[in-house]
């Protein structure tokens, strides 16, 4: 308790200061910095985005595969693809059931 108190403090007297106008401001060389910080985020997000739209087109490749190689009902088959897919989800993002490599990206 009595951390969350000092921690209190410590934030209502950073506001007071805020609303007096007492900004610090980052100089020339650590505002570059967060600059390059920020677009290596950046960068690595969208390789991100690109892993998972990825992944999806290799989903959507599996699933329709299977529809096409299937005898009998169909019925069954998204049931089955899904369990997959939740159990293979606790070995992680890129990991595709079935697939040749056993990752997402090739």
């Amino acid at each position: 308790m009595r951390e969350l108190s000092r921690r209190q403090q410590e934030l209502d007297q950073e506001i007071a200061r805020v609303r007096q106008g007492d900004l610090q401001l980052l100089n020339d060389t650590a505002l570059k910095d967060r600059f390059q910080q920020f677009m290596q985020l950046a960068r690595d997000l969208l390789g991100d985005f690109h892993e998972v739209e990825h992944n999806f087109r290799a989903l959507d490749r599996q699933i329709r595969e299977r529809i096409t190689l299937a005898e009998g009902p169909k019925r069954g088959l998204l049931d089955e693809f899904l369990r997959e897919r939740d159990t293979s989800n606790h070995l992680g993002m890129g990991d595709v059931p079935g697939s040749a490599s056993g990752a997402g990206r090739g």
